[in-house]
Order: structure tokens, then C-alpha cells, then sequence
């Protein structure tokens, strides 16, 4: 696990981290995602009510989503590796997350978060807007080589881009206003179901509070 704190830009900092999972984790991962990855279980971020829209009513997004919560109650969480090892993996960068800026110390004051994977294929995006909780974190999967181009975050308060690397975290308040550039897929021939073959998800987690 690398953590690389970014916070030259007082503003807006941010954090990463490279080989955020072990290589364990990652094909327990990797077996979860592929269950997923089927036109029935995910659904179109263009026909979710919470993707991020225009005034015109039109959506950010062009992507395939699942949310995790719903398909795990409270009391079998346990079953996804991915909802298991968030809490481990949370206790592990805490260090960085007093490092990084005051403003992330909203982090600690969250007491409720949901997951959502996002998959991403040609032409899929997600212009840019903030998300409706407090703290985001996101980390990528996508086999190597890249099957793509694009894809990459930028964090448009400030024109900074972060590639979006296989097995990497980033962590930021989610008022930030963030892109997804576009995906191209270098096989124009690919479709839906290819799964970690070809495409990028990325694991969102967020973080809230409630009463």
C-alpha cells in the first residue's frame, strides 16, 4: 500500500493510494465483479434517479451501476468481500486522512455509507458534478493492459487529472466537483458482459451522516 498525499492546493487536497487490495483481496474482488457483470444485475446510470443532472433535465452519466447495500441486508454483508473489507481497509489510512487537510476530518464525523459499482465501457462518462454525501472514495479495477483509453478523473475546481490506474484509491470531500472522461475501448467490437476483460469499475464508497 503507497499513499501519496496531494495537498499542495490547499483548497481542494486529496489523497491516493496504489495497491489498495492485496493480491488476495483483489481476486476475491474480482470474483465478486464478475458475478455482477450481467445486464441484469447492473442497471444504467441514465435511468437512476441519483445520477447527476442537467437543468435540462438531461444526465451526467453513461454508465452500468449496482448498488451493493441493496442486494446485502445489514445482517449478510459479510457474504461481498467487497462490503467486508471496506471497515479494514478504512482503519489502515487514517493516518493520511489526519495528514491531509482539515477539511478531512468530516470523515470521522460519518456514521452511515452505502457502496456503488460503477462499470464503464466505449463511450461511457460522467460529466461533472459533486456527490450528495460528505466523503468519496473511489478505487479502480480493470485488467492490465488496459482494453481502453480514457477514463481518468479530473477534479475540475482545480484542472487536476488522476489516472485511473488498476487497484488504485482516491479519496476526496465530495463537494469536489469530479469528471470521468470518456472510455474508449481499443476493440470497437466488444459488448456488454466482457467484464474484467475490458472494462473499468470503480468501487464508490459514501460516506454520510444521518440522525
Amino acid at each position: 500500500m503507497k499513499i501519496r498525499i496531494c495537498n499542495d492546493n490547499k483548497e481542494f487536497p486529496f489523497f491516493y493510494v496504489d495497491d489498495w487490495y492485496s493480491l488476495e483481496e483483489e481476486e476475491l474482488i474480482w470474483k465478486e465483479l464478475d458475478f455482477y457483470t450481467n445486464q441484469t444485475t447492473f442497471h444504467r446510470a441514465e435511468d437512476d434517479i441519483s445520477t447527476g443532472k442537467w437543468e435540462d433535465g438531461v444526465t451526467k452519466s453513461k454508465s452500468w451501476r449496482v448498488y451493493l447495500d441493496g442486494l446485502y441486508p445489514d445482517n449478510k454483508r459479510e457474504v461481498s468481500h467487497i462490503l467486508r473489507l471496506l471497515p479494514l481497509k478504512r482503519m489502515q489510512i487514517q493516518k493520511a486522512i489526519k495528514e491531509t487537510a482539515p477539511n478531512f476530518r468530516m470523515f470521522g464525523l460519518t456514521n452511515s455509507n452505502w457502496t456503488m459499482i460503477n462499470y464503464y465501457e466505449d463511450t461511457d462518462y460522467y460529466e461533472s458534478h459533486v456527490d450528495g454525501c460528505m466523503m468519496t472514495i473511489v478505487c479502480w479495477f480493470h485488467q492490465t493492459p488496459k482494453a481502453y483509453t480514457g477514463g481518468d478523473i479530473i477534479f475540475t475546481d482545480i484542472n487536476v487529472t488522476l489516472e485511473c490506474s488498476h487497484n488504485r484509491m482516491v479519496m476526496f470531500p465530495s463537494y469536489y466537483y469530479h469528471e470521468v472522461l470518456p472510455v474508449k475501448m481499443k476493440d470497437k467490437d466488444l459488448e456488454m458482459g466482457w467484464g474484467r476483460a475490458v472494462g473499468r469499475y470503480a468501487i464508490i464508497n459514501f460516506n454520510a451522516r444521518t440522525k
